[in-house]
């Protein structure tokens, strides 16, 4: 019994409309050119919204993911993960323009707090990793080495107050 409940289980599954699944993607036009290809907007379950390219009912290439916390995705993606150039922009005003593979900050970008503050280099695995320049909203900056999102290494640091420090820093947020 327990078999022929499963065949049945598997048989839906396979048989059921995507809808139905709560799987709502655009159906893509089959005559476009590139079958499986188009532009659509899809609402999820959860509050999220796609809107862009699609291929295969995956978003593809190009497109706006908006999060139901307010975080709003914008640029190239693979399937669902961002991959090549966007922005990422949080509910808190905080933005991240720049290269992502894997669905992280990785490449080279640039960050701008809601407070002014802006963090540019290179990121790895969504943290500051290598060469960079913090500029705080006071005009204090850092140009220097970064380890894991910290400054480390050597650097240098200027105050407003003109006074300037360069040599080496460890685990400094």
């Amino acid at each position: 019994m327990k078999f022929k409940n499963y065949i049945i289980a598997i048989t839906i599954l396979l048989f059921s409309p995507l809808e139905a699944l709560g799987l709502n993607f655009p159906q893509c036009e089959e005559d476009s050119g590139y079958p499986n290809y188009c532009y659509g907007k899809n609402v999820y379950d959860n509050g999220d919204i796609y809107e862009g390219y699609w291929r295969d009912g995956m978003p593809h290439f190009e497109g706006k993911y908006t999060y139901n916390n307010g975080d709003v995705y914008e640029g190239k993606l693979r399937k669902f993960d961002a991959q090549g150039y966007g922005t990422y922009t949080f509910a808190d005003g905080t933005v991240y323009e720049g290269e992502f593979v894997d669905d992280m900050f990785n490449g080279q970008g640039t960050i701008t707090y809601y407070n002014g503050d802006v963090l540019k280099g290179q990121f790895v695995d969504d943290l500051i990793h290598g060469k960079g320049v913090l500029y705080w909203e006071d005009g204090s900056t850092y140009e220097g080495e970064f380890t894991d999102g910290k400054m480390e290494g050597y650097g240098t640091y200027k105050s407003i107050d003109g006074e300037v420090y360069k040599g080496n820093f460890k685990d400094c947020h």
